[in-house]
């Protein structure tokens, strides 16, 4: 177990810059107990525009390309993704948010109002834990001109590979299958790149994220937790294995909590699970609820 720090405590220069998820007491309860963060469906995250963004940037730049093509297969190719993306609407993609701002007003008020706490994580960590799990830890794009440049070469990667395969088919009904193939590639790098977009007026969040490969409806790593009366389907991220330790490296305690209290009650938790942590502090940002 590392020193216990209060607030005020200095930075060591040599530590890595860390990453923040700010959570309310049942969230910090839920991570240190079972060692494992819930990365939720993208559809049920808060924002749905940002599964849909990307497709609506893919629909653009497809018809910026078919306007400059005459080859009735590849317009046949771009037809079938304009399709496919309708069942968009059921993948399942998974993910969970960083971020890199540490004791930011915006996410106090967003997600511990009442209340909680920012949890520091090293991000070569996280990513080391992301390989081993199935997940990409990116970093999310708020520029719109370099999002756009991402579908696009999405989309121009995908149609040049289906034109090179293209060369050596001639049997009408293998160009179908090519073409059904390559539209839902295309369509399936487009969707899995999607939670990395977001909004431009969220950029001092400097968000990071945990992002799932696609998986089956049937998969079993699946499950569905409630809020609200709306069952939320997750899938769990351990933050341990045989080689790395669970450990956060940070406890930031939010505005709106008894400070001596809390720490301790942290402490406490931290003790009783066996946890690692490397510094407990509180909020700088004088912050109070009303009403």
């Amino acid at each position: 177990m590392r020193i216990l720090v209060r607030a005020g405590h200095r930075e060591d220069p040599d530590r890595p810059k860390l990453l923040y998820h700010y959570t309310n007491g049942d969230g910090l309860l839920g991570i240190v107990n079972s060692k494992k963060l819930w990365a939720t469906k993208i559809q049920y995250l808060n924002d749905r525009s940002e599964l849909n963004h990307a497709i609506s940037l893919g629909r653009t730049i497809i018809y910026r390309l078919e306007r400059e093509t005459d080859s009735e297969p590849v317009r046949q190719f771009f037809g079938k993704i304009r399709e496919d993306f309708e069942r968009v609407e059921r993948v399942n993609i998974f993910v969970f948010s960083f971020s890199y701002a540490r004791d930011l007003l915006s996410q106090w008020r967003a997600y511990c109002c009442d209340g909680g706490y920012a949890l520091g994580f090293d991000p070569r960590v996280i990513k080391k834990l992301g390989k081993g799990q199935g997940f990409r830890f990116v970093k999310c794009i708020y520029a719109e001109k370099e999002q756009e440049s991402v579908v696009r070469r999405i989309l121009e990667n995908r149609l040049s590979s289906f034109q090179e395969a293209l060369k050596t088919e001639r049997d009408t009904e293998r160009i179908l299958n090519l073409i059904k193939d390559s539209s839902w590639q295309a369509v399936v790098d487009l969707t899995s790149v999607s939670p990395q977009f977001k909004h431009p007026s969220f950029i001092e969040e400097e968000e990071y994220r945990l992002i799932s490969e696609l998986k089956r409806a049937d998969d079993r790593a699946i499950n569905c937790r409630n809020k609200g009366n709306l069952l939320i389907p997750y899938c769990e991220f351990s933050l341990e294995n045989p080689g790395i330790e669970f450990e956060i490296e940070e406890i930031i305690i939010g505005p709106g909590l008894p400070i001596e209290l809390a720490m301790d009650s942290v402490s406490t938790l931290f003790h009783r699970n066996k946890g690692n942590y490397g510094s407990i502090s509180h909020t700088s940002i004088p912050y109070r609820k009303w009403g």
